[in-house]
């Protein structure tokens, strides 16, 4: 690159073509041009011409001067001269970056923008800082210092944001420090006051600076998990805006397998700053020991994930055993039935009881074993002080021990008698007593009590020694208790006033029995979290929401009870720790999220902006000049081999004159039209029709720009009168067998390579595809070549994308389609027909319910109906290139898949 003052060449090296010039210049003025044969009587060359001169003409100067000056503005274009019209000074910008976990949703819309700002700024007079506002490590910000555009753009490629609060305290220090002060700030940051945020933005006010504040409603809400009660779980979602009335929660496994979704209209409440929408989530038991995590309205953030710990998902529960072999081999036992209630969706450890004491567990099972475990009854009832719940079950033995240390005290907390009652019997009216309904304040209130269970015998409690204290679970019909609870400091005992086996019921033989144990579950603590337990980083969770490998400055987690109140930063990011006993989770909401509020921080703020103009590069001006000395040159030599006169040369200029003015006039085209993607629809003259068409395609044009690279923005309704139809790659047009003949514009559209979707409403005498298909078919093949053929999978359009049997709208009946033989569109189809009503079935009325419903008896089919509209849209861009030999291996494997 050579300089010289305020001009310097890009390509110097083309210049050497100047010392041609000589040589160039010896041929023009030597050789003469080609000459004319004309043909005239002699005499007239004999009375115009006195004698002749054999020498050749040599070129005029003027020829030989313009055709010098043609070459030369072609060498200096190719050397591509530019001015340097900026001053010499270096212009410098400090771009500070808001990297917080606030930033997440809007993330990629910010370095686009920041894009922007440096191409802008793209020359060799500016130069770039970036800084962001979240710490890396202690006292540590993300700088870049003073590089050229393309470094700063290749290091701002690789900045994500940071899944904790920012510090601005710490960035303002930074700021203040620096040496140098920077003539343009700029500032992309969120709409919201956090701590010393203000602080930061009066001393940066000082200075020349220019905020860009985010979308108000991509500020991401704040989920606080309130509690887990059963199968329930309880959420708070905060947002400063009242955007979050609706509501739809994914329950998700590890893996990112979708088990569950629900959605939610709740009304928001006012609290502080902020809008609330409570949540109370009710899933599957089959599910709820499965679920991972949690996502709210499919937003990509750490904010809007919540992660369950194992200890909120599947519990431990202990089985006091003392012959474990004799037990496993003993099918009457009431540890068999126990484990095989809970070992679907808990895990069981069977031990002896001091032995199991010193676990962690916080359930026990005690079934009627002939055991004595008096020795353990003091270490026993401290476990349960503690917080334990423990089970136990009477029986033969129970009575038999009546008098033993610990039965008891259950005989005394009960209020037992230490007798069996035996319903059967040659006097009784009865050979077994029913279940009673369970009443309200019950903790097994909700579950149904089968008809089919029976109670032969139970032991006897004494109703004139019951107290408050004890809780009734379950009643025989008499009104005898059948299954009790009593509270002992923070744990308790539940007593079944049955053996766990058949010998007295058929209870351990019902479903009912593993859901009073699942009931028990519940209501248990499973397992209990040792304060001293360190858990060690096993996923960081990043500020988008993403699952990664933990950072080097994760620390391990010294104690266990701290993950509900551990301050969120770059030591403790957001994610699962684990240790022997399973996996934690720490999540977002434990930061101190609450304190902010929206405030805007660009108002009264003057910004004039210090800049270096672009330099001005000559390359397109020279060749225009030289395609003008071309033309001069070929007119002026026209001129003088008497090819062209004066009179030519004026209605010339006059012709061309009046054609660029007509096209200036007639080709009035808007940029929007040609440099944005949309789908155009033709105006039906039924307003809801028309309203209907114009929602379903906007929903598509939603789903196509989320799902893949292409970018369509909202559809635009077109009339056939005044609109042009050229800029659109898709028209889809609603109308019916009135139609007599086929506008010319659609015509020429089709012509023009144009994809048209044709989807004909069935006039009300009419309930039959035939009708539709039998007119537009005459219409079609009498003003196109090819007939219409019926759409099937083989076709380029079922798999464009996905990979597509049928092509549904609200109905599911075939679609034809205009086979065109065309080489010069490479035999693109360019006419889809059919009735589905396509956009009915795209149509929403808010963000999670659908217009229409569908008119088939199918759940899928509204999900094939959007596939086939995206595959559509995919094809009016690409036409058949999908049916190339190198897509064939890759379709294969797919369709394996299915």
């Amino acid at each position: 690159m050579i300089f010289s003052s305020k001009i310097f060449f890009t390509y110097p090296l083309v210049l050497f073509a100047f010392l041609l010039l000589p040589f160039i210049w010896k041929f023009l003025k030597t050789v003469p041009p080609s000459p004319k044969l004309k043909k005239f009587p002699g005499i007239v060359f004999l009375a115009k011409y006195k004698s002749m001169d054999h020498k050749p003409e040599k070129n005029s100067n003027l020829i030989i001067f313009l055709r010098l000056f043609l070459i030369s503005t072609i060498i200096l274009g190719f050397s591509q001269p530019q001015i340097i019209k900026s001053n010499d000074d270096i212009v410098s910008n400090l771009i500070i970056i808001d990297n917080s976990k606030f930033s997440s949703i809007a993330w990629r819309s910010t370095i686009n923008k920041i894009t922007e700002l440096i191409l802008e700024n793209n020359n060799e007079q500016n130069n770039f800082s970036i800084i962001t506002s979240t710490e890396l490590a202690k006292n540590d910000l993300f700088y870049l210092h003073e590089k050229n555009a393309s470094e700063t753009l290749e290091s701002i490629s690789n900045l994500k944001p940071l899944s904790w609060n920012p510090n601005y305290l710490l960035l303002k220090e930074k700021i203040n420090n620096f040496k140098k002060k920077f003539d343009n700030i700029y500032w992309f940051t969120e709409p919201i006051d956090f701590k010393h945020k203000k602080n930061l933005f009066e001393n940066l006010n000082q200075n020349n600076i220019k905020v860009f504040n985010i979308d108000k409603e991509k500020i991401p809400p704040i989920i606080k998990f309130k509690k887990q009660q059963n199968d329930t779980f309880n959420f708070e979602i905060f947002h400063p805006l009242k955007i979050f009335n609706e509501v739809t929660i994914d329950c998700y496994s590890l893996d990112g397998k979708l088990l569950f979704k629900n959605s939610f209209s709740t009304d928001l409440i006012k609290k502080q700053d902020f809008y609330v929408s409570e949540v109370k989530l009710e899933v599957p038991l089959n599910l709820k020991n499965k679920i991972d995590y949690f996502k709210f309205n499919n937003i990509n953030s750490s904010s809007t994930k919540i992660f369950l710990s194992e200890t909120q998902k599947k519990k431990t529960v202990g089985i006091v055993e003392t012959n474990q072999n004799f037990q496993n081999l003993n099918l009457d036992s009431g540890n068999y039935f126990v484990k095989n209630a809970l070992k679907t969706n808990f895990k069981v450890k069977k031990q002896d009881l001091k032995e199991i004491l010193d676990k962690e567990i916080k359930l026990l099972f005690i079934d009627d074993q002939s055991i004595n475990y008096d020795e353990s009854n003091e270490r026993l009832e401290k476990w349960i002080s503690e917080g334990g719940t423990l089970v136990k079950f009477g029986g033969e033995n129970f009575i038999k021990n009546i008098k033993s240390q610990s039965h008891q005290k259950l005989r005394s907390a009960f209020s037992l008698t230490g007798k069996k009652i035996s319903v059967k019997g040659n006097l009784s009216l009865k050979q077994s007593l029913k279940l009673s309904e369970i009443s309200n304040e019950s903790p097994l209130f909700g579950l149904k009590v089968p008809n089919e269970i029976e109670i032969k015998e139970y032991i006897e409690s004494s109703p004139s020694n019951f107290t408050r204290n004890i809780n009734v679970w379950l009643r025989l019909e008499n009104g005898t208790p059948l299954i009790s609870s009593v509270s002992q400091s923070k744990g308790q005992i539940i007593f079944f006033h049955i053996p766990c086996n058949t010998d007295w019921s058929n209870l351990t033989l019902s479903y009912f029995f593993v859901d009073i144990l699942q009931k028990i579950v519940d209501q248990s603590k499973g397992i209990k979290l040792k304060g001293e337990r360190a858990l060690k980083p096993f996923k960081n969770l990043d500020a988008l929401g993403e699952l990664i490998d933990p950072s080097p400055q994760s620390l391990n987690i010294p104690n266990i009870n701290k993950l509900k109140t551990l301050k969120i930063n770059y030591n403790y990011p957001p994610g699962l720790y684990k240790d022997i006993y399973g996996i934690y989770a720490l999540n977002s909401e434990n930061s101190s999220q609450f304190e902010f509020k929206l405030l805007n921080f660009d108002d009264n703020v003057s910004f004039y902006q210090k800049y270096n103009e672009k330099n001005i590069n000559l390359k397109d001006t020279l060749f225009i000049l030289s395609i003008f000395l071309f033309i001069t040159d070929t007119i002026i030599t026209l001129f003088l081999r008497q090819l062209v006169n004066f009179k030519q040369l004026n209605f010339f200029f006059f012709c061309l004159s009046a054609f660029l003015s007509y096209e200036l006039v007639a080709e009035k085209i808007k940029i929007s039209e040609i440099s944005e993607n949309k789908i155009g629809y033709i105006l039906n003259g039924n307003p809801e029709i028309d309203k209907v068409s114009y929602n379903g395609l906007k929903t598509l044009s939603g789903i196509i720009t989320q799902k893949t690279a292409a970018i369509f923005t909202d559809p635009k309704s077109i009339d056939l009168k005044n609109d042009k139809l050229f800029s659109f790659p898709l028209i889809y047009w609603v109308t019916d067998t009135r139609v007599r003949a086929l506008p010319k514009k659609i015509k020429q559209y089709i012509n023009d390579g144009g994809l048209l979707l044709i989807d004909c409403k069935l006039n009300e005498d009419e309930i039959i595809i035939d009708k539709c298909l039998e007119r537009f078919e005459t219409l079609l093949e009498s003003n196109f070549p090819g007939k219409l053929e019926m759409l099937d999978k083989s076709h380029a359009i079922a798999k464009s994308f996905y990979l597509l049997q049928d092509f549904p709208g609200r109905r599911n009946e075939p679609v034809f389609f205009l086979k065109s033989n065309s080489i010069k569109f490479d035999n693109a189809s360019s006419v889809i027909f059919g009735i589905n009503d396509w956009a009915g079935a795209w149509a929403k009325k808010n963000k999670e319910d659908f217009l229409l419903p569908i008119l088939e008896n199918n759940s899928n089919q509204r999900k094939s109906s959007f596939r086939f509209g995206l595959n559509l849209l995919i094809y009016s861009l690409t036409g058949n290139y999908k049916t190339d030999q190198v897509h064939v291996p890759e379709i294969l494997k797919r369709m394996e898949k299915k």
